[in-house]
């Protein structure tokens, strides 16, 4: 069955939402730099890969992907498109809006990029104030993997989950070359420290930095390894993920109108 909402017709999204269909993915990534190997695109085709994935395990439709995203940090980078945290926020709330008003009550917003979520936050909390009734959850596609990177394989792992995300690392530049490995220019990747990025992160105590002030390069981590099979793997483990743990809080946190 076509998941992808751009391919359906005003009348046969109408009729699936009839027959029950109340489940909406929505991607939403960024243009911005990604190293010297990674394309600008790289965080809207990681969550539309896994977007399209999720939504076909829940049986829901898969919205066309916000490619924008709040990318200022990056700016210092040729390619990089940004858009203001708040600009960013009304888009979100608008597109959230529009899906309920046709009748879509339940709506995941897999996000691929750090730099958007403290907008989607404020929207989702700003629509959830408006429609009590509507269940709302966001994934961050670069944590889905957390709590099983020690399951990986020891050949796959490096010196930690935070090392393998990070900007242009080995989980990006390997979902890539999954999605479409003409894309990444290998023959341009190279390993960069993460210290910086690890101690900026901290959720202890997280830092408003530039990417310039992590890496001048561009990108940090070791993406030299990346394959096109091990970015199946990390994305098919991410649907798998992202989707159960989808099922589990939609059935305990039932919406109350």
């Amino acid at each position: 069955m076509e998941i992808r909402m751009e391919a359906l017709t005003s009348r046969e999204i109408e009729e699936r939402i009839n027959q029950g269909t109340d489940i909406a993915v929505f991607p939403i990534g960024s243009v911005e730099q990604h190293g010297q190997h990674c394309p600008v695109g790289t965080d809207g085709i990681i969550s539309l890969a896994i977007a399209r994935g999720v939504a076909e395990k829940l049986g829901a439709l898969c919205l066309p992907p916000l490619w924008y995203g709040m990318s200022s940090h990056h700016m210092a980078f040729p390619g990089t498109l940004t858009i203001r945290p708040e600009v960013l926020g009304a888009v979100v709330e608008d597109v959230l809006e529009s899906l309920i008003h046709h009748g879509i009550k339940n709506i995941l917003i897999l996000n691929g990029h750090g730099g958007n979520t403290a907008s989607i936050s404020s929207a989702c909390a700003k629509v959830r104030y408006r429609h009590p009734g509507v269940f709302l959850a966001q994934s961050s596609v670069w944590l889905a993997l957390n709590d099983v990177y020690e399951g990986f394989p020891p050949e796959v792992r490096q010196e930690s989950w935070p090392t393998m995300v990070a900007h242009g690392g080995l989980f990006e530049t390997s979902a890539v070359m999954a999605v479409d490995e003409g894309m990444v220019k290998m023959d341009r990747a190279r390993s960069a420290p993460v210290d910086k990025h690890v101690l900026a992160t901290d959720p202890v105590m997280s830092v408003t930095v530039r990417m310039q002030e992590l890496s001048d390069w561009g990108s940090d981590g070791d993406p030299r390894g990346s394959t096109p099979e091990l970015g199946k793997m990390f994305l098919e483990k991410s649907i798998e993920i992202i989707g159960a743990k989808y099922g589990e809080a939609i059935k305990n946190f039932p919406t109350i109108d």
